[in-house]
């Protein structure tokens, strides 16, 4: 499920277009993720949305916790990236 239009427009707006964790430019190539998944109980809500890059994108959600290598992004560790 998507963010409605006034969370995607404040989020989108608030980062300048930049991806919450690189901070790259990105222009029309962002996406908005769910911090915690809707499936978990996370909301289409502006406190549960961080812009990304599709790199970053991508590298959140590739995390497996049944063979794991690196360490995972938390759910505080991506609010913070918002945040910053």
């Amino acid at each position: 499920m998507g963010f409605p239009k006034e969370v995607s427009e404040r989020a989108l707006l608030d980062c300048g277009r930049c991806c919450s964790i690189c901070h790259k430019f990105c222009g029309t190539k962002m996406e908005l993720h769910h911090i915690i998944q809707a499936a978990d109980g996370g909301g289409d809500t502006y406190e549960n949305c961080i812009p990304l890059c599709f790199d970053c994108h991508a590298e959140v959600k590739a995390y497996n916790p049944h063979h794991p290598k690196g360490k995972k992004y938390t759910d505080t560790e991506l609010t913070e990236h918002r945040n910053r």
